[in-house]
């Protein structure tokens, strides 16, 4: 099972990678019981809406963790 991390899609950087840096997403990360590092995968969760799997990356320049969904996995919910 992939590890789920909160997410706002509405928080993007210029390459369209979803931004990890809020409070819960952060908290997500830091209890995952998995592995985090990049390029592992994870399920990003957007609450009540859809959840996606991504790739995980550390963009250095902001000292937070990104996500690049991969748009085919998404699973809308009811």
């Amino acid at each position: 099972m992939l590890p789920k991390i909160y997410s706002d899609f509405n928080n993007k950087d210029e390459l369209h990678r979803v931004r990890l840096n809020l409070a819960r997403s952060k908290a997500d990360i830091d209890n995952s019981e998995h592995k985090i590092a990049s390029g592992v995968h994870v399920l990003l969760d957007v609450e009540g809406e859809f959840e996606v799997e991504a790739v995980l990356d550390f963009d250095a320049k902001h000292n937070s963790w990104v996500a690049s969904p991969i748009y085919s996995t998404i699973k809308y919910r009811d």
